[in-house]
């Protein structure tokens, strides 16, 4: 590729050196990294040359570069400067004022801080409106990002929502999947508790589209404990979809609605069902006979989907949502329930809030094999030699928004126990792009050893979701893949507790 791109002039196929860059930060050992570096920029002046008038995606190729060649940040801000004046209302220079405005604003560390956070979406919400003024050119912002910012504001007039919402819809028509539009707008409406008849109409070829989808997505070479993890997040969207249906025949009043959905909210759960299946498939059990009138049967099945459910949700962004709670007590009272009996009737057994706790933490899909890798300064990293030790492996990359969420609970982690003998943390980064890397960890400040594993870690598990944390006890068994939530000091304490229960 890097010959047959020497010779090419189109802006368009130059564009290549990107896949060129990463196949060779991935095919080489960190020590020769450095010398990659210099190849990059080599590459940058020969490319600045031949394009006599760069548009906006160009200048952003050529900044990416720039950051893989490892060029100072002062270089990369004055790149990004110049696309902001040459192209002020393209979408390059949106991307890039945002992202600086989000670097200013953090967003408050404490999830269930409602004043932080109302304070929060109020700035970004002003800023946003002069975005939308300035960049016409960025399709998504114009016609998504405030759709996203007034999602879930529970005093937005209908009229404004409604409005939002459609000219969203006719966007997502060009460019995204039907199925994706349609159930984002169905839970829009759910929640503002507007035309309910309309969540009807959104989601009417759902389950068709819904068919194979993941094997559309992914192939179906799949293995099969990935195949059994899609089939399930598949069912619980299917469970969520028939959720939104049976609530939309609720606050339109009209019962007869659901009897199409009967069949599939009433047959039995496959034998092995993850707690998230099981919560959507009990509370739906509940939201039919409450339709049909069957309220001490609905109750009966709310309760068992309180004893499915691993634990109440945490907080996000200042607010806790939990229907099931809220749709539960509402019938409760209803039927004359008294809040001290409540309190014992809602409550899962002792037994099973341990039992569902452990169930945070799944078996892996596969057998760990034996690894000799090379972190990012060069050292290399083989299983066989931390036996004796329990090992986390977290596994991110730099474009992914949860993991970088994630990491600096990690790097806390890290400091703190770094020096012990009886355990490890290591990371593996999946980055295609692995020049990225290094200049991400700078700029963050983390210290915790970060493995280029972009062939190992899909080699292992083919179709997978990031972040994952992974469990390797002192006999070198990986045991345990999982992902605590909650603040810091409860994600730290949740994960040593597992790192413990390892040794």
């Amino acid at each position: 590729m890097r010959a047959r791109l020497s010779a090419e002039t189109d802006p368009n196929r130059l564009k290549a050196y990107t896949t060129v860059w990463g196949l060779e930060f991935r095919t080489r050992p960190p020590q020769e990294h450095d010398a990659l570096r210099k190849q990059i920029s080599a590459d940058l002046r020969r490319l600045e040359s031949l394009h006599g008038k760069p548009d906006a995606a160009w200048l952003v190729f050529l900044k990416d570069g720039y950051k893989q060649s490892g060029a100072a940040p002062e270089t990369l801000a004055a790149m990004e400067d110049r696309v902001i004046q040459a192209f002020p209302h393209s979408d390059e220079a949106y991307q890039i004022v945002s992202a600086r405005w989000e670097k200013a604003h953090p967003e408050p560390e404490d999830q269930g801080d409602a004043a932080a956070w109302d304070k929060y979406q109020t700035e970004y919400k002003a800023a946003l409106k002069g975005w939308i003024a300035q960049f016409t050119d960025s399709r998504e912002l114009q016609h998504e990002e405030w759709f996203d910012a007034i999602y879930y504001d529970p005093d937005l007039p209908a009229e404004e929502g409604l409005r939002a919402m459609d000219d969203y819809l006719a966007e997502a028509a060009l460019y995204q999947p039907p199925i994706i539009g349609s159930e984002r707008a169905a839970t829009f409406l759910i929640y503002h508790k507007w035309q309910p008849l309309r969540v009807f109409e959104l989601l009417r070829n759902d389950a068709k589209l819904r068919d194979g989808w993941h094997a559309r997505i992914l192939g179906d070479n799949l293995t099969a404990a990935n195949e059994d993890m899609w089939l399930a997040n598949e069912n619980i969207m299917r469970q969520s979809v028939a959720g939104e249906l049976l609530v939309a025949a609720k606050l339109a009043e009209q019962p007869q609605l659901a009897e199409g959905l009967k069949p599939f909210v009433e047959r039995e759960l496959p034998a092995k069902s993850w707690p998230a299946v099981e919560t959507h498939y009990w509370q739906n059990r509940a939201r039919l006979a409450a339709l049909e009138g069957r309220k001490f049967d609905a109750l009966t099945y709310y309760q068992k989907a309180f004893s499915a459910r691993k634990k109440a949700p945490d907080p996000w962004q200042g607010v806790v949502w939990d229907d099931l709670t809220d749709e539960a007590r509402a019938l409760w009272k209803q039927l004359g329930g008294t809040e001290t009996a409540w309190n014992i009737w809602s409550k899962p057994p002792a037994a099973k809030v341990a039992e569902l706790a452990e169930s945070g933490w799944q078996k892996p899909p596969a057998k760990l094999p034996p690894f000799e890798l090379p972190d990012l300064s060069g050292k290399t990293w083989r299983l066989k030699n931390l036996e004796g030790k329990a090992v986390l492996i977290n596994v991110w990359a730099t474009w992914c928004g949860p993991c970088k969420a994630e990491l600096p609970k990690l790097e806390k982690l890290y400091e703190k126990v770094k020096d012990r003998t009886d355990l490890q943390i290591l990371t593996m980064s999946i980055d295609e792009d692995l020049g990225l890397v290094a200049p991400f960890m700078k700029e963050q400040g983390y210290t915790f050893p970060v493995l280029p594993a972009y062939s190992f870690v899909t080699g292992l598990l083919g179709g997978f979701g990031i972040p994952q944390n992974w469990i390797v006890d002192a006999k070198g068994e990986w045991r345990w893949t999982g992902r605590p939530g909650g603040p810091d000091a409860e994600w730290e304490a949740a994960m040593l507790k597992q790192i413990e229960a390892a040794k």
